[in-house]
């Protein structure tokens, strides 16, 4: 299944990201957001698994901090699958940047 317009994704009051077509695209600033300790990006694991379920296949992850765009496809993601953890607020699958595309984002809405 293929979503076929674009879905604003919040979780508790605030959006979180958006799915358009087979694309998850969750909203970040590096300073706040990324897990220095393994310098990857975290990713609920109950929002990912349902919307796999659902055709997602891809994510990106855009810093809004330093307008970076960072891409990766689900066969890549089977690549990190076993890279989790839990501090409280559920299990979060953990992607180090190293794995994602990186390319500068431009776009005048923010």
């Amino acid at each position: 299944m293929t979503i076929s317009q674009e879905e604003k994704i919040t979780v508790d009051g605030q959006t979180w990201g958006t799915v358009n077509g087979d694309t998850l695209r969750k909203y970040v600033k590096k300073s706040r957001h990324l897990f220095r300790k393994w310098d990857a990006w975290g990713m609920d694991a109950s929002v990912w698994d349902s919307l796999a379920v659902r055709g997602v296949r891809n994510l990106e992850v855009l810093d809004k901090q330093e307008n970076i765009l960072y891409t990766i496809d689900l066969e890549e993601i089977d690549t990190w699958a076993d890279f989790e953890a839990d501090w409280g607020y559920g299990v979060q699958y953990f992607i180090p940047r190293k794995y994602f595309t990186k390319t500068a984002y431009e776009n005048s809405k923010g």
